[in-house]
């Protein structure tokens, strides 16, 4: 559930949200709100003349599975539309980056390829440093889809080296750099038999979790419950209200006219200290470091702990729904569950850590010709059409939907093998080919389950979430060892799960850890600060 990157211990929850919701799509009776478009709209892309002969292109992600049936609608439309032929190759999560570079260091390059990015960023610079890929804005303005998908990560370039080497795939489509869909889950039928209100400061946030874990808010005259749990060590688990404290496991702030890790600030002992007391007075649940995500939820729903931090998609909150009906089904769990708003922070204000409104991304091999460079950006350029979005998001109009108006309507009606309706990807996983360059995150049909609180559990998360200012800061290997701060993250995470638990003296505690962070990274310090500044970061 949550493991280190760039985004700390929370990609597994992005990964999961982001595979969740495009497996989800397009579901039986689909009815959406949707642009009109036809092949003749203003955001179709401009195509250049196309040879006779279709162009084979190889595809490398691993979202693509298996590869599409021969008789697929999809790749029949790509390839009418396009002049294509598509040779799929993919490979699970887990092993997928370990397949590309095996494909990479033999020679075998893919002409287009799915990768994080700027989040392995040290073998990213490496290919882009050998001349392995082609610098996608040296040749965007021929491709309008294209060329204003580029100008909204204007940014990313300062983590490419000058230029854009891939093509980011968006999360959201709405206009916005950061977003976060993170929220802690609580347990409102706690509040009700307590006679508790839904907390929106730190203050009320203590009382709530105190109350839950000293109050007997199950009713049944024990004392057996945690006020929150986690998954995981380190921060991970608690980041949201680290974040009321103005401070982060992995940000830097421009304090007193320095850039500086808040992790070590003063804001960042506040946090640590206010964590270890509500552990030491048996408030988190002790076991928080090894639980897994399973491990979690089931606390959360059968009455172990009142608070979980997680995922607020709308897959994630009717995830939490159906758990919920499935152990009370006498009840509704609506009830049960809710979601807590952004805490009011120390500063008096709300903040919650966002995340870059990509992940992830397609880049072209520099060494295809120039026939195949034009097809592969004009693939590109369709797939961020209007045109494209509705054949990926819906399929074969007349085969896989009706359309009245602006009115979507699925007409899908197989099942698979959990007896619910396939989805489109189901059917036909040539429509994953668009996770080369987007998410559809928000995508939401009108008949998704609990539409409208589904929505609004990550509401508040994205409309206070904050922007990295130091994002996509690039410090070369010859300036710092690329390996500080992975070994910086890994000692954060586990001093930060040993303050947390500490039952000693906090503060010489606190005293080692700083001094322990300093002798790993002062200079990884003394350089974010120069290079943020050469920037003109703010």
């Amino acid at each position: 559930m949550l493991k280190r990157t760039q985004f700390g211990m929370l990609k597994i929850m992005l990964v999961a949200s982001l595979l969740i919701a495009l497996l989800s799509a397009c579901a039986e009776n689909n009815q959406a709100a949707q642009p009109s478009v036809s092949p003749s709209s203003s955001n179709s892309p401009e195509q250049s003349a196309a040879p006779s002969k279709p162009v084979e292109l190889t595809v490398f992600s691993f979202m693509f599975g298996k590869e599409p049936p021969a008789d697929s609608l999809i790749t029949k439309a790509l390839q009418d539309k396009l002049n294509i032929t598509l040779k799929w190759t993919s490979a699970p999560y887990d092993t997928y980056k370990d397949k590309l570079n095996v494909l990479i260091a033999s020679g075998q390059i893919p002409d287009i390829f799915f990768h994080e990015g700027v989040d392995m960023r040290d073998i990213y610079h490496k290919w882009i440093q050998q001349g392995l890929l082609l610098p996608i804005s040296d040749y965007a303005s021929s491709y309008p889809n294209v060329e204003r998908h580029l100008q909204r990560f204007e940014l990313l370039k300062k983590g490419e080296l000058g230029k854009n080497y891939s093509v980011p795939a968006i999360n959201h489509n709405k206009d916005i750099t950061t977003a976060n869909q993170h929220a802690f889950y609580i347990r409102k039928d706690w509040l009700t038999n307590l006679g508790l209100s839904m907390p929106t400061t730190i203050e009320e946030f203590r009382a709530v979790v105190e109350a839950f874990a000293k109050g007997d808010p199950d009713q049944n005259g024990k004392p057996d419950t945690y006020g929150i749990t986690a998954a995981g060590p380190g921060l991970g688990g608690f980041y949201i209200l680290v974040n009321a404290f103005n401070a982060s496991a992995d940000r830097f702030r421009l304090i007193d006219g320095k850039w500086t890790p808040e992790i070590i600030t003063d804001d960042g002992k506040q946090a640590l200290q206010f964590l270890n007391q509500l552990y030491k007075d048996k408030i988190i649940d002790p076991e928080f470091m090894v639980n897994n995500g399973q491990q979690a939820y089931q606390k959360f729903v059968s009455g172990k702990a009142g608070i979980l931090l997680d995922n607020a998609t709308p897959d994630f909150y009717n995830g939490h729904y159906d758990r919920f009906q499935q152990a009370y089904p006498d009840k509704d769990p609506k009830t049960m569950f809710d979601v807590i708003p952004v805490l009011v922070g120390i500063n008096g204000s709300k903040r919650v850590d966002g995340f870059n409104n990509f992940w992830g991304g397609a880049s072209v091999s520099a060494s295809v010709s120039e026939e195949k460079r034009d097809t592969a950006f004009r693939l590109f350029d369709y797939l961020l059409s209007d045109e494209g979005s509705e054949l990926m998001q819906w399929g074969i109009e007349g085969v896989h939907y009706s359309k009245d108006g602006d009115k979507y309507t699925s007409l899908i009606t197989e099942k698979n093998e959990n007896g619910k309706t396939k989805t489109i990807g189901e059917l036909d996983p040539a429509v994953n080919l668009k996770t080369l360059v987007k998410w559809d995150l928000d995508f939401i049909p009108d008949d998704t389950p609990n539409r409208e609180e589904a929505i609004a559990a990550s509401a508040d998360s994205m409309a206070n979430a904050k922007i990295d200012p130091l994002a996509f800061l690039y410090l070369p290997a010859d300036v710092v060892d690329p390996s500080v701060r992975g070994k910086l993250w890994d000692y954060t995470v586990q001093e930060t799960t040993n303050l947390i638990s500490f039952k000693g003296d906090f503060d010489k505690e606190w005293d080692k850890f700083v001094e322990g962070w300093l002798k790993l990274g002062q200079k990884y310090w003394d350089e974010t600060d120069k290079q943020a500044k050469a920037e003109n970061r703010s």
